[in-house]
């Protein structure tokens, strides 16, 4: 019963993935299209309606890219910020920024638990 639900789960996943793919990049270059669709039809006449509506809609379309763009941007920063503030509280704690521990742990200078190559085991 649970595997059915964790499938259906990553389907839905996938779907709204697609939806997301779809509002944010299919909805401008659809807008786009039909703009491009419209100043041909107006002949690009600057004194049609028709060629003249193509390129507000070309405009829109853009706005609507950028406007995607910056919520996406920000919602980004957010979590930098999320991560960066996790860091500070980690440097308060142990007095060493989370990555200078991994980098230790690679080079061989301190072993899982935080001791270090010259410590002792007291037992």
């Amino acid at each position: 019963m649970l595997g059915r639900i964790a499938e259906w789960m990553g389907r839905t996943r996938d779907r709204e993935a697609w939806v997301l793919l779809a509002v944010r990049s299919g909805l401008p270059l659809a807008t786009v299209i039909a703009g491009v669709v419209l100043i041909v039809v107006g002949h690009a006449g600057v004194n049609s309606p028709t060629a003249v509506t193509g390129l507000v809609m070309i405009g829109i379309a853009v706005m609507v890219w950028l406007l995607n763009r910056m919520f996406r941007l920000s919602i980004e920063s957010n979590r930098d910020r999320e991560r960066e503030e996790l860091a500070r509280e980690f440097y308060d704690r142990h007095g060493h920024w989370p990555d200078d521990a991994e980098d230790f742990v690679l080079r061989g200078e301190c072993r899982p638990g935080g001791r270090t190559r010259g410590d002792q085991d007291s037992r």
